[in-house]
């Protein structure tokens, strides 16, 4: 019996990165490749029951005090007999460890000069000139190699086990689930543009108003202080289920499942709403590299709310080095539950 050909893709970034990777890991394993992930401890449960990787490690187990540890990962890409190595976001240590693997076939998306000087394959995104999804931005990689594409929907598989797991998650907590379940994720981690915490807390107000749904908080545990702007009738309402700082991400993502709308802003869990093809509504930044044609959720369910494009080009032009805004009032609670409620019409 032949061997399988091996392929690992490195991707040590944040949740919806190394989400957005998994159609890079479903084309190589169509064409017969056996994919192996190389991902931060903290996301490698994503993959589990993924029928498209072979195995997936943590960078922590097999690089400790990465990335000052990159010639351990270098060690043990030589040791695994790779024919590819996929950098999806390569940085110095990445490609340094990939040079001395040994691998002969290697590819780097956004290596700059280092990815030049280690004999990469370099690929450019072409992402300003060219704003198309994320995800199809990895998949040059594949292409780049010569392996088809096969469409950018994520892959993320929750089990029956996980499901009825959720469910008891819900009715302990006394939720009716006759009753539409509507997600609420305000934090962000200041990777983007996002609406104030008290705004979060008027749409849960609203929701509970204006519809019969049961209003889910989700986040992590550091997020909980976001809360603490919500009005107290939400926060003691029976339809107001607090699970910021509760759940494990294999949880999140069976709880997710269940939802009938969520609202979140560009941050993780929206590319695990995406996998999962749960309908979203997000407050979103139109500056063209933040842009919901790039990050925004792209199951076909995905609803996008920012201000214009030429709003966010001239408040950036008067605030030159600032990072991220709050949508100054461009964004409202109730333009996002206009939304909410329309789909929740369909549903």
């Amino acid at each position: 019996m032949s061997r399988s050909k091996r392929v690992a893709i490195v991707r040590l970034d944040h949740l919806g990165d190394v989400l957005l990777t998994t159609p890079l890991a479903r084309a190589f394993h169509r064409e017969g490749w056996a994919v192996d992930m190389v991902v931060p401890a903290a996301w490698r449960p994503l993959f589990d029951n993924n029928p498209h990787v072979a195995a997936a490690h943590a960078i922590e187990s097999i690089a400790p005090g990465f990335p000052p540890g990159w010639p351990r990962l270098a060690r043990w890409l030589r040791s695994r007999d790779y024919e590819i190595i996929c950098l999806p976001n390569a940085n110095r240590s990445q490609l340094l460890a990939s040079l001395f693997s040994g691998v002969s076939r290697r590819y780097a998306m956004w290596s700059g000069v280092w990815g030049r000087l280690t004999l990469h394959q370099c690929l450019r995104s072409s992402i300003r000139e060219r704003p198309r999804p994320f995800a199809d931005v990895v998949l040059d990689l594949a292409r780049a190699a010569g392996v088809a594409t096969d469409g950018l929907r994520l892959d993320l598989v929750v089990t029956d086990e996980e499901n009825a797991a959720a469910h008891e998650w819900l009715t302990q907590r006394g939720v009716d689930e006759s009753r539409p379940l509507v997600g609420l994720h305000a934090g962000c981690g200041g990777n983007a543009c996002n609406l104030p915490p008290d705004v979060y807390g008027e749409i849960a107000g609203q929701l509970l108003e204006r519809s019969r749904s049961v209003v889910v908080a989700t986040g992590s545990a550091e997020e909980r202080i976001l809360l603490d702007a919500w009005p107290g009738s939400v926060r003691t309402s029976a339809r107001f289920i607090d699970g910021v700082g509760e759940l494990s991400l294999r949880q999140l993502a069976a709880i997710v499942s269940r939802f009938s709308a969520y609202v979140v802003p560009s941050t993780g869990p929206l590319h695990v709403a995406s996998a999962l093809n749960v309908a979203t509504v997000s407050p979103f930044c139109n500056w063209s590299t933040l842009s919901p044609v790039i990050w925004g959720n792209h199951n076909g369910r995905g609803e996008a709310l920012g201000p214009s494009p030429s709003s966010c080009e001239a408040w950036r032009t008067a605030n030159s080095g600032a990072s991220n805004c709050s949508f100054r009032g461009e964004v409202t609670a109730a333009q996002i539950v206009d939304r909410v409620l329309r789909i929740l019409e369909t549903t």
